[in-house]
């Protein structure tokens, strides 16, 4: 079957849910506090992945019918993506947001926005995004992060 992207469904929830809390617990407390990744991992219940699934446009990476990651937006902003910890550094996060960026132009967009966590900040600056603002840190280090952009378009710079 191999490694194929699809939207999330409504049945993919708790899956999602897991990836994400897994992700931060892991792999955020190099770059914060325990108690701050603790604290960004428990900002939500589970029952939240339905209200993602309804008002995001979202996205799943399956290899041999597992979820391995996730990405999520709203319009040309990236919300949200997590990669299970154990396919950190596979390429998982990667095909995901070249997957949207693609997604994104079709759609219309000239570029791309997100805010990259402490620990994703790295990632995002090899796949081509800039620091679009300073630190926001408005809700505390968990939640804070670098509001970054890429164009996704040539006439977009």
């Amino acid at each position: 079957m191999g490694i194929h992207i699809r939207p999330a469904v409504t049945r993919d929830a708790r899956h999602l849910f897991d990836i994400r809390r897994a992700s931060i617990l892991e792999l955020a407390p190099p770059v914060m506090p325990i108690e701050s990744a603790q604290k960004w991992a428990d900002a939500h219940q589970p029952d939240w992945m339905y209200d993602v699934l309804r008002e995001r446009a979202v996205w799943v990476l399956l290899s041999e019918n597992q979820i391995l990651g996730w990405i999520s937006a709203r319009a040309n902003n990236i919300d949200g993506l997590y990669t299970r910890p154990s396919h950190v550094r596979s390429g998982v996060g990667s095909q995901l947001l070249r997957f949207v960026e693609a997604e994104l132009s079709r759609r219309g967009f000239f570029e791309a926005t997100l805010h990259g966590s402490h620990n994703a900040i790295g990632f995002y600056t090899r796949a081509g995004y800039e620091a679009a603002g300073p630190h926001s840190e408005s809700d505390g280090p968990q939640y804070g992060g670098l509001p970054m952009r890429k164009p996704l378009r040539a006439d977009a710079v």
